[in-house]
């Protein structure tokens, strides 16, 4: 009856000129039966902007796609095209904090609805998130555990942003990446339609995943789901009461220094300052912080400061100029400390990067190095474990010491061993060509 009844909407919509469906299959793919969505073109629309938000709320859109969904189409957070569903989206931490989250409380989420279509209630309709580090979903759902953060039976949703607000505020860590799950039970009756909502490819990454079936319960299935690359677009809302503010100039002397990098460390709190030397950072817990400000060219200075809740706090940098300095040192392998070991390869990395290789010594001298900065460093040679560490360089000549490599353990390998013909001694021998002998 379901085939005769597209053919029937489909014949009837090509007499009447409607393009909106045709008949080839699908080709993201849903569920087991692709016929049950056809190549529906993606419907073209306008979000609507989001507007007079409150000041004690940071709402986040991520996705700024203006295509949505037909109403036999997915991906969409809302339908009973099948009588019931499993949909999952991923969002990343960076793509949180580029749309210009912060760590905090989340206490709710929407998603906009270009066209209901006979949408019908659904059944038991529940929202959970998990904290993950996966950066791509495979076609399995992940196990949990989730924590359910909205629930309603019979939610129908509405033309718009439709905001979910949470039971209970979901805690964002900053860093990890947030798994959507949304989970419907089966409807009474016979399906009708999914509810169109916008979305934004996000090619070559999987970051949808949907089961859908007219007869198994979604949520206790162990079947594998389909994977898209078009995810709903979505908006958070951060609870940001009680944060603090950072803001200041960064100069050099009485010139500003544009593009400076401005860093709360230990956090993901982070800015260039502006061609005026200005910055600004929103949205900090309160507490002490260590903030440091670089930019290539100049010595990196840092400073503590403590930021109060509902308060701006002013902290202002006047870097140096770097100057050029030298970096020596002497390199030693741990089998023979009192000899230097030459052709070991040594790599400062910080503002620039400076490579040199020892003399017959044992002896590196790196000239021309930014003063003021911190290096991280590498030393390297064959049959020793590379040697890494920091090192801050001042504004004068600095001498890093001996260096001691390990060297590499190298046990025998394929090893043979043969007796004398009078049982006297026993010869080793190994691939390596070492050679060992025991008399017995």
């Amino acid at each position: 009856m379901r085939r005769i009844f597209l053919f029937v909407m489909a014949f009837a919509m090509l007499l009447a000129g409607v393009t909106g469906l045709n008949a080839k299959e699908v080709t993201t793919g849903y569920g087991a039966h692709n016929a049950r969505y056809p190549g529906a073109d993606a419907i073209i629309g306008t979000p609507t902007p989001i507007t007079n938000q409150p000041p004690e709320h940071l709402i986040v859109t991520i996705g700024t796609g203006t295509a949505s969904n037909g109403e036999l189409d997915a991906p969409t957070p809302y339908g009973t095209w099948y009588r019931n569903f499993r949909q999952q989206y991923l969002y990343t931490a960076q793509e949180i904090l580029n749309a210009g989250g912060v760590a905090g409380m989340i206490t709710s989420l929407g998603f906009e609805v270009q066209a209901l279509n006979n949408c019908s209630p659904m059944p038991n309709f529940k929202i959970r998130l998990k904290l993950t580090n996966a950066t791509e979903l495979t076609t399995s759902f992940d196990p949990g555990p989730y924590t359910q953060v909205f629930f309603e039976d019979g939610f129908l949703p509405v033309v718009g942003w439709n905001i979910h607000n949470f039971d209970t505020p979901f805690l964002w860590d900053g860093t990890s990446n947030i798994l959507v799950d949304i989970v419907t039970t089966l409807i009474t009756g016979t399906y009708t339609r999914n509810a169109s909502v916008y979305y934004t490819p996000t090619p070559g990454t999987y970051t949808c995943l949907r089961y859908h079936s007219d007869s198994i319960d979604a949520e206790s299935s162990t079947a594998n789901g389909t994977r898209s690359y078009n995810r709903a677009n979505i908006r958070f809302t951060l609870d940001v009461s009680g944060m603090g503010s950072l803001e200041g100039t960064v100069t050099s002397g009485t010139e500003p220094i544009p593009g400076a990098l401005v860093e709360i460390n230990d956090t993901a709190h982070s800015t260039l300052t502006t061609p005026l030397g200005e910055y600004s950072i929103h949205f900090i817990d309160p507490g002490t912080y260590t903030v440091t400000a670089s930019k290539e060219g100049y010595e990196t200075q840092t400073a503590t400061v403590t930021l109060e809740a509902d308060e701006t706090t002013t902290l202002d940098f006047n870097l140096t100029q770097s100057t050029n300095v030298t970096v020596t040192g002497h390199v030693v392998g741990s089998d023979e400390p009192t000899f230097g070991l030459e052709g070991a390869e040594v790599t400062l990395q910080g503002p620039m990067t400076y490579n040199d290789i020892t003399d017959a010594q044992g002896n590196f001298s790196i000239p021309n190095v930014l003063s003021g900065n911190e290096y991280f460093y590498t030393i390297t040679m064959v049959g020793y474990d590379a040697l890494t560490g920091t090192v801050v360089v001042g504004s004068t000549d600095h001498d890093m010491g001996t260096l001691i490599l390990s060297e590499t353990s190298d046990p025998p390998r394929n090893v043979f061993a043969q007796v004398s013909d009078d049982d006297t001694q026993v010869n080793l021998a190994s691939s390596g060509l070492r050679r060992w002998s025991w008399n017995c």
